[in-house]
């Protein structure tokens, strides 16, 4: 059931009848418990296929169901983060490639097909590191910068430049070992990167794209665990990232749960790819909300959501709904 709908939902397909019959099996036999205790935030540990699964695109036959709760995932209970003391002011590290570099000649040819074959099934691993980087085409080089160029990113740092005080990092300038200078040098609650990645079955298949290498994901959490100013946690670890490839129903929240491990208190990022036009406005009104003081993280989220939701040509889940808060939702 939770396979057919997120088919479904991924590919913006009419989905009510599944949406509501998954409504009745997962959250309908608690809905006496939300309305009697006044349950406003809904925090759920998925296992299995439910890790594909965004609750917020669940309907009750009224409406869905982040139109009444704020939904936050936590990868397990043990992982929860303590309750925080004073807020720190947000300073922010912004990271995003719009224009890949080098980091193209680093690329598997499992994960070039990948970008240059979309039609191939998504569900077939893309980067099991069988096959190693290609050897050089000019006509397949350029075609492959073409397709992974992400224009809305750049909109997207320069529109966060605008709500967060902090550093940024684009294309040229978002190097490893820039990334890697930044973290070690500054101690920036806020990290949010924007750029590709690829979602594999193991750590080594799963990265993140800088200008000229490949962020691999214990790369990520060795940085993140090993790389800051003694004491100093990151709040909020953002992944805007466009997802070239994909493995099993793990991969979404492996890279957010290893982060999480390391040492970021919540990180949020999608269940599957997005456009940068709905990327840009969800990410743009979550960090407005969040700056503003008011809202907790998950309810920032949720309000950026519903704005997107209220557009008419956008209130279709597939749009809003992948957008996931992992760990401290307060």
């Amino acid at each position: 059931e939770v396979q057919a709908f997120v088919a479904a939902l991924r590919n913006g397909q009419p989905l009510r009848a599944r949406s509501e019959a998954l409504y009745r099996t997962l959250v309908a036999p608690l809905d006496a418990l939300l309305q009697a205790q006044r349950i406003h935030t809904l925090v759920a540990v998925p296992d299995g296929v439910l890790r594909l699964l965004p609750l917020a695109a669940l309907h009750d036959g009224r409406g869905w169901l982040l139109q009444r709760l704020a939904v936050a995932t936590v990868p397990g209970l043990s992982l929860t983060a303590p309750a925080r003391g004073d807020r720190r002011p947000l300073q922010a590290l912004l990271a995003g490639l719009s224009e890949p570099g080098p980091v193209v000649d680093k690329l598997s040819q499992d994960v070039i097909d990948a970008v240059l074959e979309p039609g191939a099934d998504p569900q077939q691993p893309r980067a099991s590191g069988s096959r190693g980087p290609a050897a050089p085409d000019p006509q397949r080089a350029t075609a492959l910068r073409e397709a992974l160029a992400l224009p809305g990113v750049k909109q997207e740092i320069e529109t966060l430049a605008g709500v967060l005080p902090g550093t940024v990092l684009l294309d040229r300038g978002f190097t490893l070992d820039a990334l890697k200078a930044q973290m070690r040098e500054r101690a920036h609650p806020i990290v949010h990167i924007a750029s590709h990645g690829v979602f594999g079955h193991d750590a080594d298949s799963t990265f993140i794209m800088t200008y000229d290498e490949l962020l691999t994901l214990d790369g990520l959490q060795a940085l993140l665990r090993d790389g800051r100013p003694r004491g100093a946690a990151i709040e909020l670890l953002t992944l805007s990232a466009c997802q070239t490839a994909e493995g099993d129903d793990r991969a979404p929240l492996g890279m957010s749960g290893s982060a999480l491990k390391a040492r970021a208190r919540s990180a949020l990022g999608t269940l599957w790819p997005v456009s940068d036009e709905s990327a840009k406005r969800v990410m743009g009104g979550f960090y407005r909300h969040l700056a503003e003081g008011r809202l907790s993280r998950i309810e920032s989220l949720r309000q950026a959501q519903l704005e997107l939701l209220q557009q008419p040509q956008r209130g279709h889940p597939y749009h809003w709904a992948p957008f996931i808060l992992i760990g401290d939702w307060q």
